[in-house]
């Protein structure tokens, strides 16, 4: 099992390479839905950084694939970095960066829920594969088992459960005439007659909530020791939270400890809730 993370600032390397076996950040006009969005300068300091420390590196490139595509191949092809992979976010990123021979990590948020869809990605090409993350615990050990792909799998923070292009906040704002800054901000949706607040954040792909709670794996680690990275994604707080969790998940802090400083409340995501409804049920 490996620890990767992500990182707002890269000042902060040092302490959290001091507890994680790899990083995942965002590329600059590219990526969404990240802790850090690197310049090219920036991606080759760290990437140095991480080769002599042996640490892994991935660029995360979650975005729908659309007029980008042309801009980011040469983007890529332009850095003269190791890289330990590329996570992208959809299917059609695979034939446009398979000449570059960086191997490709699928991420679609969903739809990896089985042994089958693990191996076909697998023999698509991809070399790792991010596990669907309404999954429940015994599914990701059956899954697991005879996958020939790497596993990834969030193992602390929150889910991001809703996405559209359109740019939501800022139709409200203008609707309601508040003149506010909206891109890369963090505002809260609160439905009327429910009590958790969800965090909504818009930027140049389109709008994002995410679950109001944090999902953490950390009581089904030793379950889970067949998945081979759990990412733990500090959005929302800040390289010290992200530094604390990884001691958590490497025996250094408690949950309790956490649970206290940072006055959070956690869930397991799905990992314990049965599955209400199966595929001809209703035939």
């Amino acid at each position: 099992m490996k620890l990767l993370t992500t990182i707002h600032r890269l000042e902060n390397y040092q302490k959290l390479a001091l507890e994680a076996d790899g990083f995942v950040v965002g590329v600059k006009d590219f990526s969404t839905r990240e802790t850090s969005f690197l310049t090219k300068a920036e991606i080759t300091k760290l990437a140095t950084w991480t080769k002599r420390d042996q640490k892994e590196l991935y660029l995360s490139i979650k975005a729908f694939l659309h007029q980008q595509g042309e801009e980011l191949l040469k983007f890529l092809a332009s850095l003269e970095v190791e890289l330990t992979g590329i996570i992208v976010g959809d299917i059609g990123y695979y034939y446009l960066l398979k000449a570059l021979k960086i191997p490709l990590i699928y991420q679609p948020e969903t739809l990896i829920t089985n042994t089958n869809d693990l191996n076909i990605y697998y023999e698509t090409g991809f070399k790792g594969v991010f596990l669907g993350k309404e999954i429940t615990l015994k599914d990701l050990l059956e899954m697991t088992l005879k996958s020939k792909a790497k596993t990834y799998l969030l193992g602390h923070g929150h889910f991001n459960m809703f996405y559209s292009k359109r740019m939501l906040l800022s139709s409200y704002f203008k609707e309601i005439k508040k003149d506010l800054k909206v891109k890369d901000q963090t505002f809260f949706l609160k439905e009327e007659k429910r009590a958790e607040y969800l965090p909504v954040m818009e930027d140049q792909f389109g709008t994002h909530i995410y679950r109001s709670d944090v999902s953490s794996v950390i009581d089904y680690l030793k379950d889970l020791n067949n998945i081979d990275y759990f990412l733990i994604d500090s959005i929302f707080y800040d390289d010290d939270y992200g530094v604390d969790v990884l001691k958590m998940f490497k025996g250094k802090k408690t949950k309790e400890e956490l649970l206290n400083k940072y006055q959070q409340v956690w869930d397991e995501g799905f990992l314990k809730t049965k599955t209400i409804y199966k595929r001809g049920q209703d035939d």
